[in-house]
């Protein structure tokens, strides 16, 4: 399964904040792992999940809002 298969069930809604609830952070936390695996970077992970979410229609501070947040979670793991 890609990655970004995965993204969807980091949110109990698209508009909601990234990782928000115990659920969505215990899969947010299996899209890191299959990231890391797949060796890929921040700016892989950044792409899929600006594409996931402009892709169900959240505006540009919205998305730019859950990359911040997706952004402290991931980056200091992918960018190693």
């Amino acid at each position: 399964m890609p990655c970004e298969d995965l993204i969807a069930s980091c949110f109990s809604d698209p508009a909601a904040p990234f990782a928000l609830d115990p659920t969505d952070r215990d899969n947010a936390l299996r899209y890191l792992h299959c990231c890391y695996e797949s060796g890929l970077s921040w700016q892989d992970a950044h792409q899929q999940v600006e594409a996931y979410l402009r892709g169900k229609g959240l505006t540009e501070a919205q998305v730019a809002t859950q990359i911040v947040i997706a952004r402290q979670m991931f980056q200091p793991w992918l960018d190693q």
